[in-house]
């Protein structure tokens, strides 16, 4: 596939600079090798299925060895406020975000989809929870704008973050645990740790696996309230598939458990850790090319100030409830 070839030789120069240069971080590098193979080649549709397989299946792979950085002194560090920090953050932001999104005048889809996306996991939720909704020509828009504000603010968080905790000075576990309770999709947090150290990398991981793991009940939660919404019953059974952990999910949280255990020789945790960072900057330069935050404007500042105020939510719940148990 063109498109993967692509994405794995930016990889690779981005790996090489930081070997180079070891200050600047090849997340960050690949991440604007991708907007910058974006903006000089343009739209390609013969490269399509192979970055779409970089940004998705590659990173879903990266995810699920990253297993293999956790150890019992990161996750004995952390304790139970991942799990805190994830209720909280997702149940805080549904709720509140929903009747800041109804008290705008926005749509109970869109209030729903966005704030569903922001809590959880970013665009992964933003298709499950429109899966639940009867399928109307409005909603389809509704999603596809909740799909791209949050990979937006996704990539600006995942700048930003970073270095807001180096100026701060807040140790690698809690900006970790930060990164994991606020960024939206499961990349971004990835590399948000990524450009702090291998122990946030491995606390952020975490933390937001947490999170993807209360996809399940939100789902099931929305399947029942659109019940309420349309008298249409075929609608809201596309949902249903979403209760079900993704596998990589599952693996993340097996090969962690196992490697947290000791049951996982130190040659093939550390092939594992190598062959996950590897393939994370090739996901990360093929999400950079697929990333449009121009997008953003087509959508009405109404509709792009209740996605930042939806960032801002998640980031505040995240950063208060760090200061109260951190």
């Amino acid at each position: 596939m063109p498109g993967l070839a692509v994405c794995t030789l930016l990889g690779g120069l981005a790996l090489g600079a930081n070997s180079l240069v070891a200050f600047l971080p090849a997340v960050a590098v690949a991440l604007a090798a991708g907007m910058t193979a974006r903006a000089a080649i343009g739209d390609r549709p013969s490269l399509d299925p192979g970055i779409a397989y970089a940004a998705r299946t590659l990173l879903r792979l990266a995810v699920a060895l990253m297993g293999a950085r956790l150890s019992i002194d990161v996750v004995a560090g952390v304790g139970s406020i991942p799990l805190i920090l994830a209720i909280a953050g997702v149940t805080g932001t549904l709720s509140i975000g929903y009747a800041l999104g109804r008290l705008l005048g926005l749509t109970r889809g869109l209030s729903l989809t966005a704030s569903g996306a922001t809590a959880i996991c970013g665009a992964s939720a933003a298709l499950a929870i429109a899966a639940t909704l009867p399928a109307t020509e409005r909603r389809q828009a509704e999603t596809v704008f909740a799909v791209v504000g949050v990979t937006a603010l996704s990539t600006v968080a995942m700048l930003v973050y970073p270095w807001a905790a180096g100026q701060i000075g807040v140790s690698d576990l809690v900006a970790g645990l930060f990164f994991g309770a606020t960024i939206h999709d499961v990349a971004q947090v990835v590399g948000a740790g990524a450009l702090v150290s291998v122990d946030a990398t491995a606390v952020a991981t975490y933390t937001k696996m947490l999170r993807v793991m209360l996809l399940a009940p939100v789902v099931t939660v929305t399947a029942i309230i659109a019940l309420r919404w349309e008298t249409d019953a075929a609608a809201p059974k596309k949902g249903w598939r979403a209760l079900v952990p993704p596998p990589f999910v599952i693996a993340f949280l097996v090969l962690g458990a196992a490697t947290v255990a000791g049951l996982i020789p130190d040659m093939i945790q550390q092939a594992a850790t190598a062959t996950s960072s590897g393939l994370l900057v090739v996901a990360i330069a093929a999400l950079g090319f697929r990333t449009t935050v121009g997008g953003l404007a087509s959508f009405g500042l109404r509709g792009l100030g209740y996605m930042l105020m939806l960032t801002a939510l998640i980031a505040a719940i995240g950063f208060t409830l760090l200061a109260l148990l951190a």
